[in-house]
């Protein structure tokens, strides 16, 4: 990988960093009977989530 791939992806992913994993939290509760979270409810979180990361939601794999 050149240093400009190492660059680009180094400042994709660094407004991400605990994103994905809120994201995960969120589904996880969707899936979960006992916590009655709507779909709707989950897409407002998600989009809160992504809209204050101020980044692409999409992480490229490092290597």
């Amino acid at each position: 990988m050149g240093l400009f791939e190492q660059a680009f992806r180094e400042t994709e992913v660094r407004p991400l960093r605990g994103v994905l994993a809120e994201i995960g939290q969120v589904l996880d509760r969707v899936r979960n009977p006992e916590d009655n979270l709507e779909e709707g409810e989950a897409l407002t979180a998600i989009a809160r989530l992504t809209r204050e990361a101020r980044g692409d939601v999409y992480q490229k794999p490092w290597g």
